[in-house]
């Protein structure tokens, strides 16, 4: 995901220091400019008039008084190349490296022979996709991280759904086909985007776990982040188990 420190910079460079304008700086005062020390400087001073034109683009210099651009090369050649990559990185939070969704990399081929699960449980995880702040803010947008823990160092633990409802609780989506294998000692996160406010504020995951080890005692939460005008939110739920309220078949 591109950081917003970057997109700022490319919308200044692109209004005031874009490649065509900087070009016809140089052509139109090349008796002014000279290259020293790896850095562009004004010989003369200055002064940079601004007058938008059809295309938006800086018109014409004149006078007296500043410079167009004192940047090392390093520095200006730097700052696109983060730029760049940034762009060019893998924006979606649920690919693993090999670019594949983390829930469908862990899915078993084969069903689960559920009489060797002798420990069961179903997990209620609240999800909060907005939050009221206040008059200005009643429904500030949260990303939300759903975070399965497997805690055992030895048992696997399968997770056979993992739903999300929304604040009417209707289905909204279901993330897996076929039971998940999650190793000894291993986490699978999943991230509700700050966008998709399909949730709502009362939106909440529904998680089935099981493994063949009775003592195992799995961790799940749910972390929501996001921003209002100038302040941050973050907290974090905890699952709860639902065992004994299992919807009727």
């Amino acid at each position: 995901m591109i950081h917003p420190f970057s997109s700022f910079l490319v919308l200044l460079i692109l209004s005031q220091l874009s490649v065509p304008t900087l070009f016809t700086f140089l052509a139109h005062n090349r008796n002014q400019m000279k290259w020293r020390a790896g850095k562009t400087q004004l010989v003369k001073s200055q002064k940079l008039c601004i007058e938008p034109n059809s295309h938006g683009k800086i018109r014409y210099f004149c006078g007296y008084d500043t410079s167009l651009m004192k940047m090392k090369l390093p520095t200006f050649i730097f700052l696109w190349a983060n730029i760049f990559f940034s762009a060019c990185g893998n924006q979606n939070p649920n690919l693993d490296k090999t670019g594949e969704d983390q829930l469908k990399s862990l899915e078993l081929d084969h069903q689960i022979n559920k009489n060797d699960m002798v420990y069961q449980d179903l997990i209620y995880v609240p999800i909060y996709s907005g939050i009221y702040v206040d008059l200005q803010n009643p429904n500030c947008l949260l990303a939300a991280t759903l975070s399965i823990r497997n805690t055992s160092y030895h048992d696997s633990l399968f997770i056979s759904q993992i739903d999300y409802f929304n604040t009417a609780g209707e289905l909204v989506k279901s993330y897996i086909d076929n039971p998940i294998s999650l190793p000894p000692m291993a986490t699978v996160n999943y991230v509700v985007e700050r966008d998709d406010d399909t949730g709502g504020q009362g939106a909440n995951f529904i998680v089935a776990l099981s493994s063949g080890n009775l003592t195992v005692r799995p961790v799940i939460q749910a972390i929501m982040i996001g921003h209002c005008s100038n302040n941050t939110i973050s907290f974090s739920t905890d699952g709860y188990s639902i065992k004994n309220n299992k919807p009727r078949k």
